[in-house]
């Protein structure tokens, strides 16, 4: 994928919290060491819902400690869904904050969901975290994002789930128009 797409190519892989604590150490330290061989973590970005945060386990923590010193960035995904105490920033780094869809589906329409979708890009900003927004599908929804200052977004407006041959097809960038 990075050959086809350059250096900087990402792939999101969801990941439990469960798997985290519960996994045998030794298969998470041959990914840690593999990982640490690719360099950068190999473009890999384990995402854990917010939900799942709200009373982690300490292996859960640990685990995702060693995955970030090796390179792996981490995102929390659903962000703002309002699960969590915002107390659990204080302790802990996210690469990324993927914002919750429910604040971008009704940001055109509810002065209300904009704004507190405007204030959680702010708020990730403030934590040194790239914002995603989730859940993009009409060109509204784009608008209001770009006027926000949201740089990154996911959903069907730019593409639906696809195979990985029908991936490879796409072309390198995306028109927004």
């Amino acid at each position: 994928m990075q050959a086809r797409f350059g250096s900087d190519f990402q792939v999101s892989l969801n990941v439990s919290p469960l798997q985290l604590a519960s996994g045998d150490a030794s298969r998470f330290e041959a990914w840690e060491e593999s990982l640490r061989a690719l360099g950068q973590g190999g473009g890999l970005v384990f995402e854990i819902t917010e939900s799942a945060m709200l009373d982690p386990n300490p292996a859960t923590i640990t685990r995702l400690q060693a995955f970030r010193a090796a390179g792996v960035q981490i995102a929390l995904d659903d962000f703002g869904a309002g699960h969590t105490s915002l107390r659990y920033y204080l302790n802990h780094d996210f690469d990324f904050l993927k914002i919750d869809r429910e604040f971008v589906t009704g940001g055109p329409e509810s002065a209300r969901a904009r704004a507190l979708c405007e204030s959680l890009l702010g708020f990730a900003s403030r934590l040194d975290a790239v914002a995603i927004a989730e859940g993009v599908e009409t060109p509204a929804q784009v608008d209001m994002l770009r006027q926000a200052g949201c740089q990154l977004g996911q959903g069907y407006f730019f593409s639906p789930p696809l195979p990985l041959e029908k991936l490879l097809e796409l072309p390198l960038t995306l028109p927004l128009d």
